[in-house]
């Protein structure tokens, strides 16, 4: 707590006090007090640590880097890139489409992807296919081989929570299921009804939060969107039945 009385004036109707910048008058409006500028919750992008007048803020995990303002965290590493998939194949691009390649090629004709996401630290992409019922892996430095999680039942959505290295994806279009990144120890986080079919999946790792959408077959079509943490538990509605279809979501953490 801060107490002082600055910048005296002399208006019209009697002297008023001022705060100096990171200050706000208090409830006498005679002293100064402390703005909690972290309370705010608008000025850093991960942690954020108040102090006399001011505020400065830091990166959570080692992975990123504070920017040149000083309140953005961006991820340490090359060049961002873009990965897609196409024909038999899943590419990549960076973002100056100065590099482009192949991270894998599917030996199969009807190479089908219903999932795609990337584990940025270790170079690799994590994919679904409900036409053969896996979820595979591959890695820059594995020369194609993968790592497969098989005899799913028309595995969907996946996302990845790169801080605990936990894949999340839908199976059967009503089940959450939740596995390590080595595809070796699964569980199911939450099971829904079957008329209930899950549409899109995304993970936020910062605030251990997933998010998904749901479209009903209840008499008409409606959809809706839902969160909880990453057990599954303390589960609601972010938004409430609607008539169209959500096809996809995306989540900007930071």
């Amino acid at each position: 707590h801060v107490s002082m009385q600055l910048e005296g004036r002399q208006p019209p109707l009697g002297p008023r006090c001022a705060c100096y910048p990171g200050y706000q008058l208090s409830g006498d409006s005679r002293t100064c007090q402390d703005v909690d500028e972290c309370a705010l919750g608008i000025f850093c992008s991960q942690y954020c640590h108040n102090t006399p007048g001011s505020f400065t803020c830091s990166c959570r995990y080692p992975d990123f880097q504070l920017q040149d303002n000083r309140m953005t965290c961006k991820a340490k590493g090359s060049e961002m890139q873009i990965v897609y998939v196409i024909d038999k194949q899943i590419r990549y691009v960076t973002n100056s489409h100065s590099s482009l390649g192949v991270m894998y090629e599917s030996p199969f004709l009807n190479f089908q992807v219903s999932g795609l996401d990337v584990d940025a630290r270790k170079k690799c992409i994590y994919w679904s296919s409900d036409l053969t019922g896996n979820i595979s892996r591959t890695c820059l430095n594995t020369k194609n081989t993968t790592d497969t999680i098989s005899k799913l039942v028309r595995p969907g959505k996946l996302a990845l929570d790169w801080v605990t290295r936990n894949l999340y994806f839908v199976e059967r279009n009503y089940i959450l299921k939740a596995c390590n990144f080595e595809l070796q120890r699964c569980a199911i986080i939450a099971t829904f009804p079957p008329a209930e079919t899950i549409s899109s999946l995304a993970v936020d790792p910062i605030r251990r939060l997933m998010f998904w959408s749901i479209s009903t077959s209840y008499g008409e079509t409606k959809s809706m969107i839902k969160r909880a943490d990453l057990s599954g538990s303390q589960m609601t509605v972010v938004l409430e039945p609607i008539l169209q279809h959500i096809a996809d979501l995306v989540l900007d953490s930071l």
